[in-house]
């Protein structure tokens, strides 16, 4: 007879962001950027894919959904036959895609640029996006700890980003790969991590484009105050044990709000 072994679950993390890191020179106060994130186990990706299908059939909506399709008016948009209450509606049916698998887990990353610039080590646009992805590595790697420990079977997980051109991408390529396999502290920290960062563009990458619904929601509740899109999210973000979202799912750069 065959052994019968525990199964081992591959979690990504699909991610993007809103808002855009500036040079120091152009920052100002309250500019803010946002990596968004959804984790999404392997064996529901199907079926969130299938559910993201039949609600771009329902809405007569091909093609990339993405945040700002929600609020742009002009005739690119593939939304801009729906008017704004059927918006709405299309929306809440988008996110209970994500609140209504319960095993899909979000994580955001809330850099505040001016005072990101005033840390250590962090002097230009493409630190402020390194310091946000080290963070959001960070809590991805306890967020698979925590399952690994709770289930008793192996847990691992790979992540997958948004292309922002052959440059950038080479650089958080190489970053990770620098994070995931340095020296000392850094190389057991992300032990849960398999194979190196994957790019994507988002209108290929169902995964992509939720991550993208999620950092706008912070981005617009961070920015304008606007809580209306996030509040229905809080339950599907990464919590502590006593149900509290910031400084778990939700993590800021400088930390502290």
């Amino acid at each position: 007879m065959r052994p019968v072994y525990p199964k081992a679950v591959v979690h990504i993390l699909f991610s993007d962001e809103s808002g855009s890191p500036k040079p120091p020179d152009k920052v100002q106060t309250g500019d803010l950027f946002v990596l968004g994130g959804a984790i999404i186990p392997e064996e529901v990706w199907h079926s969130v894919n299938r559910s993201m299908k039949t609600l771009q059939d329902e809405y007569e909506a091909p093609g990339e959904l993405k945040w700002r399709h929600f609020f742009n008016r002009s005739g690119d948009s593939p939304l801009s036959h729906l008017t704004p209450a059927r918006k709405d509606e299309m929306r809440e049916k988008l996110y209970n895609v994500i609140t209504s698998t319960k095993s899909i887990r979000l994580l955001a990353v809330v850099v505040d640029q001016p005072r990101a610039y005033a840390l250590p080590g962090v002097n230009c646009l493409d630190d402020i996006y390194q310091r946000a992805y080290k963070v959001l590595c960070e809590r991805f790697q306890y967020f698979l700890q925590d399952m690994q420990r709770a289930s008793g079977v192996s847990i691992n997980g790979m992540i997958v980003m948004d292309n922002r051109g052959p440059r950038d991408d080479r650089l958080l390529q190489d970053f990770h790969s620098a994070l995931v396999n340095g020296d000392g502290a850094n190389l057991s920290t992300y032990n849960n991590f398999v194979e190196g960062l994957f790019i994507a563009p988002s209108h290929h990458s169902v995964g992509i484009q939720l991550a993208d619904m999620v950092g706008g929601a912070v981005y617009r509740a961070e920015t304008k105050g606007d809580r209306r899109f996030l509040d229905p999210l809080l339950p599907s973000f990464r919590q502590s044990p006593e149900g509290r979202v910031d400084g778990y799912g939700i993590a800021r750069v400088p930390h502290g709000r």
